[in-house]
């Protein structure tokens, strides 16, 4: 089964590689476009980018270089978050692909990459192999305690708890005031000591070594020699099934499964539990670590196995590394709060390379980070991820949560359970299931920061700082006719100076989004959405801010590279290219026969801000409401509102 795996991602590598072998879009949109704003908008560019200057001033703790660099240069911003896209997709594709991902992605919160110490591997013998994890799980544990050093034995409990109060009650906007003004103080200690008493070189280092144990070749071998080993005599009441080695180490439990339906009930981590088959079930703190257990690695080597996980329970770095790699077959996972791929304060990896995945999240689950990364790699199949908030690529204040899928039919979908706040102002009678109702989604590639509405009065002035910059969220996905379903905020968004990236290499995929979705978002930030190639279908039920569209000093791209014939159905929303209150937003579209449906205008800008839709070529159709049509150039409201459609 092992061998079959190999040669189907190798395969899969291939192609995804070649498929993305073209040159990065953003250059080319730039190039395309600049040319255009120098000649009928550069008053109107000037004022973008004297606003957006002004961000600089604006009150938010622990602001991401990335973003603040894009407010000065808006292209070179765009660029450089796209390439940081590219080069996770390279990772991933190549033999060590968490370790390379890691050091990839992590740039995006400075983290800069060092080197573990090599463990090679010795002659095929299962005392080698044995000897190996040991030594691997020795220099993990090691480097964890080191990235932690500087932290007392109270600071270490206090963000422990903190990290759980955070993902229950984090909300992007809330109000300042009195009687939450103690939370407001602890969640920026929580934020304070990741950013300056964490070693986050070392705790990328400690969850790149772990990722050893994880390597393909040394699976097969240690597989091959644990089918040798007789079945151990004795039994634990928290796993039935047959076990080939149990060994209590200092770091933890050494746990080698055999080839039978086993049941993991683990009320606590395990150090590094490796099973080599059967259809097996794991409750409760999988690959999840806590104060003692510093790093924990779970690797199911094959067959269909269902996952269930406690809160933080499940490939979850909560001040240290859990990593949950599931090699083969159809699996399915129910996540409770802050689990699957999630890091606080510290490093969570979910990898499934093969196979069908079913992954079911509520909060802050599915690839999300605060303070930390938190990271999930699909491979071949058919993946299914649902989140009700908060999920699927979130990146929280400090932190970066990616979720990349190297092929297969995917689905997407994330929101539409807790209603949005816009309800009281949008539609007051409306109810759940009726068309007007909004849901909050806040997922899909975002990355989300915290900001205080009513503004700050002058007496509470020294809370200033406990406004979140956003981090990071990326969604990324390689090949397949994929289905994307959101509510409010999704797919390349980002709010209050976070930064949102959402790739989709090939296929012919769906896009069924709510308020600001597909590259677009509010409040000091930035997000890119691109499909590089495919005949796409996008909706959205609005009633606003869909494709290219920012607000209030914020700078967001959608693009869609491909040559086929595209579909913007959008009759919902306020149109594509719009931006407003001193903010840049970009829709392209390369080349086809396109149709498009909006509400209202293509390439709107007010109050200093540049709206821009460009579409490089082909028959367009456009509705006759838009008064717009194929071929046609439209410069409104002295330049901020620019309209182009190469025939």
């Amino acid at each position: 089964m092992l061998l079959r795996f190999c040669i189907s991602v190798s395969a899969a590598i291939f192609a995804a590689t070649a498929v993305h072998s073209q040159e990065p879009l953003v250059p080319q949109v730039e190039d395309l476009i600049q040319p255009l704003i120098q000649e009928h908008s550069a008053n109107a560019y000037e004022k973008v980018l004297q606003r957006l200057a002004g961000t600089e001033h604006f009150p938010a703790s622990f602001k991401l270089k990335l973003v603040q660099a894009t407010f000065h240069q808006p292209w070179d911003g765009m660029t450089g978050l796209e390439k940081l896209g590219v080069d996770a997709i390279r990772a991933v594709q190549s033999e060590w692909p968490i370790a390379n991902a890691i050091d990839a992605l992590g740039t995006a919160i400075n983290i800069e990459p060092i080197s573990s110490e090599d463990i090679p591997h010795h002659s095929q013998s299962w005392q080698n192999a044995l000897q190996r994890i040991r030594d691997v799980l020795q220099d993990s544990a090691r480097l964890r305690n080191e990235a932690l050093q500087d932290l007392t034995d109270e600071q270490r409990a206090f963000m422990l708890l903190q990290a759980g109060h955070l993902v229950t009650n984090f909300s992007a906007q809330t109000a300042c005031q009195e009687d939450r003004y103690e939370s407001l103080l602890a969640d920026l200690q929580f934020f304070t000591l990741a950013a300056e008493h964490i070693d986050w070189a070392k705790m990328a280092a400690a969850a790149k070594s772990l990722s050893r144990l994880t390597e393909e070749s040394w699976l097969k071998q240690l597989t091959i020699l644990a089918k040798q080993q007789p079945v151990l005599d004795t039994e634990y009441d928290w796993i039935s099934g047959s076990l080939v080695w149990a060994e209590e180490t200092e770091h933890g439990w050494i746990i080698i499964g055999g080839p039978d339906d086993n049941s993991y009930r683990l009320d606590r981590p395990v150090a590094v539990l490796i099973d080599i088959g059967g259809n097996d079930t794991y409750r409760g703190m999988v690959a999840a670590n806590d104060l003692e257990i510093g790093v924990s690695l779970v690797v199911d080597v094959g067959g269909d196995d269902t996952y269930t996980s406690h809160t933080f329970g499940m490939a979850t770095g909560r001040l240290g590394v859990g990593m949950l790699v599931d090699c083969d077959g159809n699996d399915t996972w129910t996540l409770a709060d802050g689990s699957g791929g999630t890091g606080f304060a510290g490093i969570g990896v979910l990898q499934k390379r093969q196979g069908n995945g079913q992954f079911t999240g509520s909060r802050w689950t599915i690839g999300a980070a605060m303070a930390g990364m938190g990271l999930v790699f699909g491979g071949l199949g058919d993946d299914h991820y649902q989140g009700d908030i908060y999920s699927i690529g979130v990146g929280g204040p400090l932190g970066i949560g990616v979720v990349i899928d190297l092929a297969g039919d995917d689905h997407y979908r994330c929101g539409f359970r807790y209603g949005s706040g816009y309800n009281q102002s949008d539609a007051p009678n409306a109810k759940p299931g009726d068309p007007n109702f909004q849901y909050e989604g806040w997922g899909l590639g975002i990355g989300i920061g915290r900001r205080f509405y009513p503004w700050l009065t002058e007496e509470q002035q020294e809370f200033r700082l406990a406004q979140l910059a956003g981090g990071l969220g990326v969604l990324i996905d390689i090949e397949g006719d994929d289905i994307y379903e959101s509510s409010n905020f999704s797919l390349g968004c980002g709010y209050y100076f976070g930064a949102g990236l959402k790739l989709d290499v090939a296929g012919n995929d769906e896009y069924r989004t709510a308020r600001y979705g597909n590259g677009a978002g509010a409040h000091q930030a930035i997000g890119l959405a691109i499909d590089y190639d495919g005949s796409d279908h996008y909706q959205s039920t609005g009633p606003t801010y869909h494709g290219g569209c920012a607000w209030d000093h914020s700078v967001f791209m959608c693009i869609d590279g491909g040559i086929q014939n595209d579909r913007y159905d959008l009759q919902q929303t306020s149109g594509l290219g719009v931006a407003d209150h001193g903010s840049l937003g970009v829709f392209a579209n390369f080349d086809g026969d396109d149709r498009y449906v909006a509400g209202s205008g293509l390439g709107k800008g007010d109050q200093d801000s540049l709206g821009i839709f460009f579409d490089r070529s082909g028959n367009d159709h456009y509705d006759e409401k838009l008064n717009r049509t194929n071929g046609q150039s439209i410069i409104d409201n002295q330049g901020s509102s620019l309209f182009v459609d190469h025939p």
